[in-house]
């Protein structure tokens, strides 16, 4: 059966960076948020920023328990009423260190890794990423014959990665930091060594190679995300990528944004209402 392209979907990054991370994303069904990094107010703000009620948010999708993904998770759950998705290992660590607040029962659920669930009109891909968190998943959510991704915190391209970024007509992955601009700058080698690690962090050199590889599956609209304020400027990313899509022949295929870190991005709309 031909898939039926003609539904609603919604994207848009409302902050990305090390500073705060979260994605906004609906269908005809359904409204969510990817990670809650922020306080609560600013993501509220954000949200009417682009004409989307908070009240109309129908689950929050945790990627890892690190505070910039999580900060405004817990208020929000509590003052909205929303359920909040996230791995075991995830949950047990926001437990343990009472991340959240108070999250009741209801609204608690577990997200299975490498396993699709159902959930309202959307089909949710967990995937396991590599970073130095307790269960790091991104997501896909596919629905309409329509596929959007979100990979940041990846420290490499994993094999897994690679297979869930691939055909994603919508993806936000990361470009964090220039390779130069790490090396000169004034972070301490521990943590040069943890960003460049294999559970650190995605170069922009890093991210186009694999943009490149992938250009084919069906990648459309490419969202820059998670730029490190210290070791990256938009512009750079921007370019560094766009000069390997030109270089394999693949930049006509894509179309590239860089998602700000501290305001709503380009909102993205495919499909009919």
């Amino acid at each position: 059966m031909k898939p039926d392209f003609c539904q609603k979907f919604d994207f848009c990054p409302l902050f990305s960076g090390s500073g705060g991370n979260c994605v906004y994303l609906a269908t005809g069904n359904s409204a969510v948020l990817i990670d809650a990094g922020l306080p609560g107010t600013k993501i509220e703000e954000a949200l009417k920023g682009i004409g989307i009620s908070p009240s109309s948010i129908n689950g929050i999708f945790i990627t890892h328990e690190h505070s910039d993904h999580i900060k405004g998770a817990g208020i929000l759950c509590r003052r909205h009423g929303i359920p909040l998705f996230a791995t075991a290992g995830t949950w047990e660590d926001m437990d343990a260190r009472s991340a959240l607040g108070r999250v009741s029962g209801e609204q608690r659920f577990i997200v299975p890794e490498n396993r699709p669930f159902e959930f309202r009109d959307l089909t949710v891909v967990p995937f396991t990423i590599p970073h130095d968190a307790a269960n790091p998943v991104g997501y896909s959510f596919i629905a309409g014959g329509r596929k959007a991704t979100v990979a940041t915190d990846i420290g490499h391209i994993s094999e897994t990665v690679r297979e869930h970024i691939a055909g994603s007509e919508v993806l936000l992955i990361e470009a964090n930091h220039d390779e130069q601009m790490l090396l000169e700058g004034t972070y301490p080698a521990y943590l040069k060594r943890r960003i460049t690690g294999q559970t650190g962090h995605l170069s922009n050199v890093s991210c186009g190679e694999a943009l490149a590889e992938l250009s084919s599956s069906g990648i459309r609209h490419v969202f820059l995300g998670h730029l490190s304020e210290a070791n990256n400027i938009p512009s750079l990313a921007y370019h560094t990528v766009e000069k390997i899509l030109i270089r394999d022949g693949t930049s006509a295929a894509i179309s590239l944004h860089v998602a700000n870190r501290y305001s709503p991005s380009a909102f993205l709309r495919l499909g009919t209402p």
